[in-house]
């Protein structure tokens, strides 16, 4: 009776030591999965935060302001050059038909500053434009380069042209902003060069002379 009292006792031992045994160690409550990290330095703010440090919404539109500005007088000197050296071409190359001022030569070439130049249809008693209409400084290039000098059409450079259509177009009253080229000469109009020519004697826009120079003797 002692001997089966002992064996069940012992069978109960053994098996709380098993359950003991089989129960992980270091069980513990899992950490809080629904904490948030706080942002790391430089990231995107929450929303309705302040800008991230370093930033100056005006700062950069004023550097903006101050770039257009800057690439605007750059330009505006490129064109003021270019009317200058139109005014030394013209004399050498114009002045001799349509007169040191533009002002025409009788018999020899119309005017091509003041009221009347530049005009939409040609003059009843024009020779060489016939049909040519002058819409925009395009049309006043495009017909220049094939007919001038008389009988020597083409003979300048493409820039030299543009340079005395640039000074044309100044004496007449056309701020220019930037050089006229062959890109930008058919966004000229020209109707401002007759509403409004320059007075008798007034410097032309761009800071050119009223009066070009007279041809070079050769």
């Amino acid at each position: 009776m002692q001997r089966a009292h002992l064996f069940v006792t012992l069978s109960f031992l053994l098996a709380a030591a098993i359950g003991a045994c089989s129960k992980p160690a270091g069980d513990t409550t899992p950490p809080d999965d629904t904490t948030t990290a706080p942002p790391s330095d430089g990231g995107t703010p929450p929303e309705g935060g302040e800008p991230a440090e370093g930033t100056d919404p005006a700062a950069e539109q004023k550097a903006a302001e101050e770039a257009a500005a800057a690439a605007a007088a750059e330009k505006k000197a490129a064109a003021d050059a270019q009317i200058a050296k139109g005014q030394e071409l013209y004399g050498a190359n114009c002045a001799g038909c349509h007169g040191p001022s533009g002002e025409g030569k009788k018999g020899k070439g119309p005017k091509v500053v003041g009221e009347g130049a530049l005009t939409l249809d040609p003059p009843k008693k024009a020779k060489l434009r016939k049909g040519v209409q002058f819409n925009t400084a395009k049309d006043v290039a495009d017909f220049v380069v094939a007919n001038m000098p008389p009988k020597k059409g083409g003979s300048l450079k493409p820039e030299e042209y543009f340079a005395i259509l640039a000074f044309d177009l100044s004496a007449n009253g056309i701020a220019l902003a930037e050089p006229v080229t062959a890109d930008n000469a058919a966004n000229i109009p020209l109707r401002s060069a007759e509403a409004a020519p320059p007075a008798e004697g007034a410097a032309p826009a761009g800071g050119a002379p009223a009066t070009a120079p007279a041809p070079e003797k050769k």
